[in-house]
């Protein structure tokens, strides 16, 4: 996990195209707890029109559609911004992982962040 300036965070996630979850620590840690649960109905108490959480519904349902339920979601903060007061920001890499017949198939990855 890298330590980076808010600014760089932001640049950084932008170019990793991640779903921008908001300006709330807490609402993107709730996010990515949904997320590795594969509880998607409840991330719709975090779509506003100031995020991207509802792209994100959209995205994890058409990627998890076809793999009935065999797969799981692994979450791996890699970068953070840190001020005076605590942390300002997070980057979250998701990796969605197909488990069939005895074989682990890394199948995608995507990022959120909050800043």
């Amino acid at each position: 996990m890298i330590k980076l300036s808010k600014r760089e965070l932001k640049d950084l996630a932008q170019s990793l195209d991640a779903f921008y979850c908001g300006g709330n620590v807490y609402n993107h840690e709730n996010i990515t707890y949904h997320i590795q649960h594969k509880d998607i109905i409840k991330l719709n108490d975090y779509t506003n029109s100031n995020n991207q959480v509802y792209e994100l519904i959209e995205y994890l349902a058409n990627k998890t559609s076809t793999l009935n339920d065999k797969y799981y979601i692994t979450a791996n903060q890699i970068a953070y911004s840190a001020g005076t007061y605590g942390n300002t920001g997070q980057l979250v890499k998701y990796d969605i992982i197909f488990h069939s017949n005895n074989m682990t198939i890394k199948t995608f990855t995507f990022y959120t962040y909050y800043c």
